[in-house]
């Protein structure tokens, strides 16, 4: 029997290893891609303010709510978690609609010091408030919204 020259096993090892490294890499661009992006920019008008400006994968918001003991966030909002959570079905509904109405203002509030700015954009519904100390942009996906509003209980009793 002749013998022939293989590839060694330890380039075999490394190259199985890397496709798993850059399989794993693109699926985590896939579900951020797929969620999206939330944003959040904060500008405090004040002499020496703070200028924050966050942008965080929409995966981590769902994510973070399961982390959220049910019980630890009916205590944090004490009386408030019944009323919330009499309202949430009007919430969920509102969060599907939205997906369907096109891309456009929803809610414009200005007067003397106060300006704010609800719109869908893009897939997006940004909420951008300016006043006399701050101005604030948010910025997060629609379907993100919806997702939210879907998934989200207060109580062991909700549906």
């Amino acid at each position: 029997m002749e013998n022939k020259p293989g590839i060694p096993v330890w380039i075999l090892c490394l190259l199985v290893l890397t496709a798993v490294m850059f399989a794993g890499v693109v699926y985590a661009g896939v579900v951020t891609y797929q969620d999206g992006v939330v944003e959040v920019s904060v500008h405090e008008k004040r002499a020496g303010g703070e200028n924050i400006h966050l942008i965080l994968p929409g995966v981590l918001v769902p994510a973070a709510l399961h982390l959220v003991p049910k019980e630890k966030m009916k205590d944090e909002m004490h009386g408030e978690a019944r009323e919330i959570e009499e309202w949430l079905p009007a919430a969920r509904i509102a969060a599907r609609e939205l997906e369907r109405i096109p891309d456009g203002p929803l809610v414009e509030v200005d007067d003397h010091h106060d300006h704010v700015r609800i719109f869908k954009r893009g897939g997006s519904l940004i909420v951008d408030v300016d006043d006399n100390q701050n101005t604030v942009h948010v910025s997060v996906p629609v379907a993100l919204v919806r997702s939210v509003a879907e998934n989200l209980h207060i109580s062991s009793g909700s549906a």
